[in-house]
Parts: structure tokens; C-alpha cells; sequence
């Protein structure tokens, strides 16, 4: 998910001890909003695994 426009502004804080370290707070928006698409998609793939399931076993049952 896009957070910001190529060009915007952002803070960025880096460890005093390595330069090399640095972090976005920006960046953690696509994290939290990733592990509610992921529990969703996982909630979907259940459910539809769940549905075939009952379909397929009424389908043989009244045989």
C-alpha cells in the first residue's frame, strides 16, 4: 500500500553508534496493514476449503 508520494518529506532516525542503521516510521504502515491482508486471505482460504469440503461429502452422502 503506498504511504507517501515520491518527493514528500519523511523522518528518519539513525543509531548514533552505526550510520548504517536507520528507521522509517512510514515504512511500518505497510507492516500492519500486510498482517491484517494476510489473516483475511488465511480466514478466505478456510472457509473455501471448508465449502468444497461440505459440497463434495453431501454430493457422495446421498448416494
Amino acid at each position: 500500500m503506498k504511504v507517501g508520494n515520491p518527493g514528500d518529506s519523511v523522518k528518519i532516525f539513525y543509531n548514533p553508534r552505526d550510520g548504517r542503521e536507520f528507521y522509517c516510521p512510514n515504512e511500518d504502515k505497510n507492516v500492519k496493514y500486510g498482517w491484517w491482508i494476510l489473516a483475511g486471505l488465511i480466514v478466505l482460504a478456510i472457509a473455501v476449503v471448508r465449502g468444497v469440503l461440505y459440497f463434495y461429502s453431501r454430493r457422495y452422502a446421498l448416494r
